[in-house]
């Protein structure tokens, strides 16, 4: 019955009988490669995990299960329960979690993207800490509906190709992506403009010429009003 687009591309269509239906706008950057697929790319890539130097972790809390230490020698600790950020050994540690926008908090690999950026695969999904003036800008989480396999990862199985690619081996694929290809990496977040469409007073919904006890309650569309004033006893008001 209805079709919009929102900021980023996507297309949502309102039906009769199915529902609400959504279009993502472009192709995802994820490609999950199966073992044993005709071209050998996932072992490929598995036999260059090979050749990665595996950090020390008897250094570290038992609950850690990698590594990685970035171009900036920030040490990045994946555990159990989050991610941990230890920039100087004066600061206190930075710790990365859900509320940060992790969608898991059991991290097995950590890597660095040719944009200094950290990549992080988890029990659920994958999810990139976008740095920028030595400052943490954003987190964003990447699941089943951006094409990667609803399994978990290896730890400190992560590669990055001489031209930018990164690799994270699951249990049954090789996780491939170039982050360069990412349109999603912004600490500037999209400008939603939520517009009112119905009020509802008492159980009453309001429009354009509304009388209520011989006071008239809107003098133009729900959408075009700039504020709304009602009696005390007009308590029950619902926005959508």
């Amino acid at each position: 019955n209805v079709i919009a687009f929102d900021y980023q591309g996507g297309m949502w269509l309102g039906t009769e009988t199915r529902g609400l239906l959504y279009s993502r706008p472009i192709a995802s950057p994820f490609e999950a490669v199966p073992w044993y697929s005709v071209n050998r790319r996932a072992e490929h890539y598995a036999l260059m995990m090979d050749t990665v130097s595996l950090p020390d972790l008897t250094a570290y809390d038992q609950n850690t299960n990698c590594v990685c230490t970035d171009s900036r020698n920030w040490i990045w600790i994946g555990t159990q329960t989050g991610l941990e950020l230890r920039r100087t050994e004066a600061e206190d540690p930075i710790y990365i979690t859900k509320k940060d926008g992790l969608l898991n908090e059991v991290i097995h690999s950590i890597i660095e993207d040719n944009n200094h950026n950290i990549w992080l695969s988890t029990s659920h999904g994958v999810a990139c800490v976008i740095v920028a003036d030595d400052t943490i800008k954003l987190v964003n989480s990447y699941f089943e509906c951006d094409n990667i396999p609803s399994e978990t990862f290896r730890n400190n199985r992560a590669v990055k190709t001489d031209d930018g690619i990164i690799a994270m081996q699951a249990i049954d694929y090789v996780l491939v992506f170039d982050p360069d290809s990412f349109r999603t990496h912004s600490d500037q977040m999209y400008n939603v403009r939520p517009m009112l469409i119905n009020v509802a007073v008492n159980g009453r919904e309001l429009s354009a010429g509304t009388t209520i006890d011989d006071r008239m309650m809107l003098d133009k569309s729900v959408s075009n009003m700039r504020y709304f004033k009602f009696a005390h006893d007009q308590n029950t008001v619902v926005l959508t």
